[in-house]
């Protein structure tokens, strides 16, 4: 298979694995669904799978609902949020 084929479906797998929500009663908050498609678009879960994804997600989804910078705030500032709470949670951002 071509590697950019490969890529695509690595990809495409990782996004149905964000995609599994734990409690299907509790929606993500718009923040929420801000931060994670920011870390996704960032391709902060590339290097993870399964429960790695899960757990970084985790992390990511309660530093959105605790302290996001809001939803006017522009890309710059989201990317740099992200980075910030992947940094405190030991996780390095891709470079």
């Amino acid at each position: 298979m071509e590697a950019g084929v490969d890529a695509k479906i690595r990809r495409g797998r990782l996004l149905r694995e964000i995609f599994k929500q734990g409690e299907r009663l509790a929606p993500l908050s718009p923040e929420q669904q801000l931060a994670w498609l920011v870390a996704y678009h960032e391709r902060v879960f590339d290097a993870l799978a399964g429960a790695a994804v899960q757990e970084r997600l985790a992390r990511l989804l309660h530093q959105a609902a605790v302290g996001a910078p809001g939803l006017a705030a522009g890309r710059d500032a989201w990317r740099e949020a992200v980075a910030g709470w992947l940094r405190e949670a030991g996780d390095e951002p891709p470079a």
